[in-house]
């Protein structure tokens, strides 16, 4: 599998949603689909919030793993490493 990709939409672009969610599929990515999931009306911004938070999280646990290797190299704990990636997104 090649990296896991975040999709989401309101009502309007739930078709398109569709069709590029099975073309990833299709070509072995995984996909992690927060909704919506039918042509019922909803508001957007609710699927975008939760696309932000996933890609947020994801880049958090992406700066984890590459902080815990360097920090070995730079002479520092994991936690002082985390602290400081913490604070620059803050």
């Amino acid at each position: 599998m090649k990296e896991k990709i975040i999709v989401a939409s309101d009502h309007a672009g739930y078709g398109l949603k569709q069709k590029i969610r099975n073309w990833l599929e299709r070509n072995n990515y995984a996909v992690e689909d927060l909704g919506c999931f039918s042509e019922e009306r909803c508001d957007y911004p609710d699927y975008a919030e939760k696309a932000a938070k996933a890609v947020e999280q994801a880049a958090i646990k992406t700066i984890g793993r590459m902080s815990s290797m360097s920090a070995g190299r730079m002479g520092m704990s994991t936690s002082q490493v985390g602290d400081c990636v913490v604070k620059a997104l803050e």
